[in-house]
């Protein structure tokens, strides 16, 4: 539907040399803290921003409402902006159509996409198990997105694609907050991303690094995981 709102805007604005960059995703996030999910929601985000060329110049607006209208006066915002600039030197102007393009890579994994906050309650419940026996504490973040990108202009420029994204971040607390673990990955697909195994390093790290001693300053070999 954005992309139909962009097409039919900037066919009706009669400007020579007009783009419009959209990006719209929809989030849902799960955070946690003190071993607790204390916020487990969806966010939809949708933005979109429009450049006009005239003469050099350049001027740019951006937008989050998608209507033909809300984007024509988005539009319409750049091409004042890019009457009040000087031209840009060594700017040649918006790309034309290109005659062919490359197939885009895979970005897309629809168990990303058709994650719910359910589900991420679900792969975080045996995780706070865990750390609740190991007796410590755990915060961070489980995210699935499902976002798609566009790229239009009056020069006959349409790329669009789409891409989900998963990513777990995780820290295991001690109960005096004097030491802790990380672990966190992101991956296009949730069921790649491991997050009992994440936890459970983090988890391991933590209960290592309990009863930390001083040492004297000095040159040590440090050797850091990948």
């Amino acid at each position: 539907q954005a992309l139909e709102s962009i097409r039919q805007a900037l066919a009706r604005t009669g400007l020579p040399e007009a783009e419009v960059y959209y990006h719209g995703a929809r989030r849902g996030l799960s955070r946690f803290a003190n071993t607790e999910l204390g916020q487990n929601t969806l966010l939809d985000e949708q933005n979109a921003i429009a450049r006009v060329v005239r003469n050099g110049a350049v001027g740019n607006a951006s937008t989050s409402d998608l209507s033909v209208e809300g984007l024509l006066a988005a539009i319409g915002r750049a091409d004042a902006i890019a009457k009040a600039s000087p031209p840009v030197e060594g700017f040649a102007g918006l790309n034309p159509a290109a005659a062919g393009r490359t197939p885009p890579p895979v970005r897309w994994a629809e168990s990303t996409a058709a994650m719910t906050a359910e589900g991420r309650a679900a792969l975080l419940a045996p995780v706070f198990e865990r750390v609740r026996k190991a007796g410590l504490k755990a915060a961070g973040v489980l995210e699935t997105t499902a976002g798609q990108f566009a790229f239009l202009s009056t020069t006959g420029l349409e790329h669009a694609f789409r891409t989900t994204a998963a990513s777990f971040r995780f820290f295991a607390l001690g109960p005096a907050d004097n030491v802790s673990g990380f672990g966190g990955v992101l991956h296009r697909d949730i069921e790649k991303v491991d997050v009992r195994g994440i936890s459970e390093s983090a988890v391991e790290k933590c209960l290592a690094g309990k009863d930390p001693t001083e040492v004297e300053p000095g040159d040590y070999d440090v050797v850091l995981e990948p």
